[in-house]
């Protein structure tokens, strides 16, 4: 056109920590780095015995980096192992020093290949060691999966200081178990509520209800679930509802504490849907129906309910399995109607303090099928969705949001890459004080990527499922178990869900609905077009139109895969709707 123009996306259709855990026999004593990439990339990862960890250091800007081990005292060096991962060192030096400040080198690799790379024949001595890193590979920067020496003075030290390490963690687990055990008197929490059923039968993190396209006997959920009432304090356990055939999930407590929402699935049905009952068991009666399933349901405080639901009628656009957006109801379950017009999936929605809603969009227009999957936020009519946090770092599945009591932080999951089956990740506080894209204001609380749908008592104490058992933690990762599955539901492939106190809560602010539902149409308002995260450069004058177009969900999904609509390989449908003015 001989104009710039930029583009509207209107849809009807998105690493990140500050601090690293407690390790299982914490080698930071004896374990340093010049630098690290973030903090999933400790050096103490690189002599942890675990090959799924790694030390990763900063971009390569000139300056050598180096990984150095500190034996206590001195010790004859005779073999060394490196366990390399993809970012190799093409050039790299050993070294020994009995200061830590006058090195010598015992050996020299200039054309390093990566992989496991095995010196021997050192005959060196000294305190510490460290491989000097050079030059880096295409890849910029220098990680190591693991560090090992096999044998002699060397690999007793190590083995002695990750002794007195393992002996210091089991100590403080000790005093931190004695500090957990007395959250349910603390905080007024001596009961909580939670589900068990079988975990969903594919490894997506969002495939666990509904049937495979090519298949409609075909299901992503097995059979067998209960609702379960527990108190902390005397260890009875109290089943509310239970199902051999059907499902119960995604309980959640009203804020005066007197019944729980959940969605259940009967066993003579095929879709789950939303149900109330009191906390004694008493009074069950269902919300929702039709043929559809209506998950992750959450109270509001004017006492209308936010849950996610298929009845969008659509299907994930590289997979096979069908696509749950956010909708509301009033407390009756009448008057439903949807909040998101998102392509693929939007996770479990929770009201923050100010009346928004937190929750997890699978961001889909334009970018990577499998990369962004974070937080946003959104008005409980559905209106000003915006990124909360993590929408421009790709790699990482952020749900389960909750706010921390008292402050302006929220507990989630990170679930690994694309994402866990049942959101199986790492619990993290979320800080949004520095923006959405601040990687160093998200701190990782476990270790392992094996935690499930955590509660915010504070910001010392949380409660979250295990797979076959459920877990208080502290700031630490730190945890005290208080309930674990029988051998008679184990037998039965039974998992635990979504743990929550039996307690009061006060009720969010209330945001009143900005939206005439009488109306067909709305009104989009963007106030600077020149206002955004890639503007530099763009002078005020050079935007002369906008491109409004439309991305549209798929209605069905019979391969399973990424199938190209066009030339370049896109695979999503647009249309253009027009252009502004």
């Amino acid at each position: 056109y001989g104009l710039a123009m930029a583009a509207i996306f209107l849809v009807s259709t998105a690493w990140v920590w500050a601090s690293r855990p407690a390790l299982a026999a914490d080698a930071s004593a004896f374990l340093t780095a010049s630098s690290i990439h973030s903090e999933p990339y400790p050096a103490e990862y690189a002599i942890d015995g675990d090959r799924q960890t790694r030390w990763a250091s900063s971009g390569f800007g000139g300056k050598p980096e180096w990984l150095q081990v500190d034996f206590g005292k001195a010790v004859t060096v005779q073999s060394l192992v490196v366990h390399w991962e993809r970012a190799h060192a093409v050039e790299y030096q050993v070294q020994v020093s009995d200061d830590g400040r006058e090195w010598q080198t015992v050996h020299h690799q200039q054309d390093g290949k990566g992989g496991r790379e095995a010196i021997t024949g050192l005959a060196a001595q000294g305190r510490y060691v460290r491989v000097l890193c050079l030059e880096p590979d295409q890849f910029g920067l220098f990680s190591i999966w693991e560090i090992e020496f096999p044998d002699g003075e060397a690999a007793a030290a190590v083995a002695e200081a990750k002794r007195l390490a393992a002996e210091a963690r089991r100590k403080a687990e000790r005093e931190a178990a004695r500090h957990l055990a007395e959250v349910p008197a603390k905080f007024g929490a001596e009961e909580i509520v939670f589900a068990l059923r079988q975990p969903g039968k594919d490894g997506h993190w969002y495939a666990n209800f509904g049937y495979y396209a090519e298949d409609e006997n075909r299901l992503t959920y097995g059979n067998g679930g209960k609702l379960c009432r527990l108190n902390l304090v005397s260890g009875q356990l109290t089943t509310l509802l239970e199902d051999a055939d059907g499902a119960v999930r995604d309980p959640v407590v009203h804020y005066d504490a007197g019944k729980i929402l959940f969605s259940y699935r009967q066993g003579t049905s095929r879709y789950y849907h939303l149900y109330e009952i009191n906390v004694d068991g008493t009074g069950l009666h269902q919300l929702t129906d039709g043929p559809y399933d209506d998950i992750e349901p959450c109270y509001l405080p004017d006492e209308t309910i936010v849950f996610v639901s298929s009845r969008c009628k659509r299907w994930v656009q590289c997979w096979l399995t069908q696509v749950a957006v956010m909708y509301r109801c009033q407390a009756d379950g009448t008057n439903i109607r949807a909040i998101s017009a998102n392509l693929e999936h939007d996770n479990t929605p929770w009201p923050l303090p100010d009346g928004r809603l937190l929750y997890q969009r699978w961001e889909y227009v334009d970018r990577s099928q499998v990369d962004y999957h974070h937080l946003w936020t959104s008005n409980p009519d559905g209106t000003g969705q915006m990124v909360y946090y993590g929408n421009m770092h790709p790699g990482t599945v952020m749900i389960d949001a909750k706010p921390i009591p008292g402050t302006n932080r929220v507990v989630a999951i990170f679930s690994p890459g694309h994402g866990r089956r049942e959101h199986d990740g790492v619990v993290t506080v979320v800080d949004p004080r520095k923006g959405p894209d601040d990687r160093t204001f998200a701190r990782p609380i476990t270790r392992d990527a094996t935690y499930r749908d955590p509660w915010a008592f504070s910001e010392q104490v949380f409660l979250a499922a295990q797979g076959k058992r459920i877990v208080l933690l502290d700031d630490q990762g730190r945890t005290y178990e208080v309930y674990r599955v029988s051998a008679e539901e184990q037998a039965a492939g039974l998992e635990c869900h979504e743990p929550r106190p039996l307690a009061r809560r006060q009720r969010e602010q209330v945001i009143p609905d900005r939206i005439n539902q009488r109306q067909a149409t709305g009104r989009l308002v963007l106030m600077d077009v020149h206002k955004g995260r890639n503007m530099t450069g763009l002078e005020r004058g050079e935007i002369k139109k906008l491109l409004v177009v439309e991305s549209l969900p798929k209605p069905v999904n019979f391969t399973g895969g990424m199938d190209p609509l066009t030339y370049g390989g896109s695979f999503t449908l647009e249309r253009v709707l027009g252009t502004v003015p």
